[in-house]
């Protein structure tokens, strides 16, 4: 073999090697809340966002969340009249994918309708069966505590350099009332709740007939903004990587509430960084918003 060859399959094998890190993988469940109201909250929040940019995060959570909202309405018979007058407006199936449906939702599910799934090829969501913090949620609710996001994940374990911003949004859709930065906008009639809690399919076939997300183009999750394009109660990134053979956590995330005394979202700003250790559940605290999380080895 040329020496030009084996340097390059050498340069190859090296590029491989850093991108994979250590080989392992690793199973990452994370519960994100909102703390009630207090003292202490008051004197925290500001009208100016901490904005975070998003455009070159790995967003997991769209794919599902569509699916789930196809899935809803899929699961309903709307009554005749409704389903002929969508029928004549659309010239199209209802409940057909070009629908952004995330769009539409006025509340985002607390937890992911995701397959069973294994391998490391790609990371990918983990189903809901396998989560298993869910006496931990109830815990929470007890004592007042408003989970927003019950999720998670596999991942190879990279170096910082080497591993991707997770995007992770939910809770409340402020964006028919404000734009990403917390401002008042020109209010329209195209949000409805399809959350867990909500049957009304009349209503959402009412609302994809005067809604501009209908039949245009298939639904596509990148942004080329830097910013995001919907306004989420909760929005933000988890980075978890490698720095030798200690993990790392870094953590950054807005969280939003109305305020009736101005016309502009509240915005409480999380910035925080840890080194954490595999199998043990690390909490993140904050006046407002708090986060629970365990990173397990997978299938080593």
């Amino acid at each position: 073999m040329k020496l030009r060859s084996l340097i390059g399959l050498s340069l190859l094998l090296l590029s491989t090697a850093s991108i994979s890190g250590n080989g392992r993988w690793y199973e990452v469940e994370i519960v994100l809340f909102e703390h009630p109201d207090n003292e202490k909250v008051k004197e925290d929040f500001s009208f100016d966002l901490s904005p975070i940019k998003t455009n070159k995060s790995v967003d997991m959570l769209s794919e599902h969340l569509q699916l789930m909202g196809q899935n809803k309405c899929l699961s309903h018979k709307p009554q005749t009249n409704i389903l002929n007058k969508t029928l004549n407006t659309l010239n199209s199936p209802v409940c057909v994918d070009s629908i952004n449906y995330i769009a539409l939702m006025d509340k985002t599910p607390l937890t992911l309708d995701a397959p069973l799934r294994e391998g490391m090829e790609t990371p990918y969501i983990i189903a809901a069966e396998e989560l298993e913090f869910q006496t931990t949620i109830s815990r929470l609710k007890r004592e007042g505590m408003i989970p927003i996001l019950h999720t998670g994940w596999r991942q190879p374990g990279l170096t910082e350099r080497n591993a991707p911003n997770y995007r992770l949004f939910g809770g409340k859709n402020f964006s028919k009332q404000y734009n990403y930065f917390g401002n008042l906008k020109q209010i329209d009639n195209t949000y409805l709740d399809i959350s867990d809690d909500s049957d009304d399919i009349n209503s959402l076939l009412k609302t994809i007939i005067n809604s501009d997300t209908s039949i245009k183009k298939p639904v596509k999750f990148n942004n080329i903004n830097e910013y995001p394009d919907k306004t989420w109660q909760l929005d933000g990134l988890l980075k978890i990587f490698l720095r030798g053979k200690y993990l790392n956590i870094k953590a950054e995330f807005n969280l939003r509430a109305e305020d009736r005394t101005d016309e502009k979202l509240k915005s409480f700003h999380f910035n925080q960084f840890r080194r954490v250790i595999s199998n043990e559940i690390h909490y993140f605290d904050h006046p407002k918003l708090g986060i629970l999380i365990q990173i397990r080895r997978y299938m080593h």
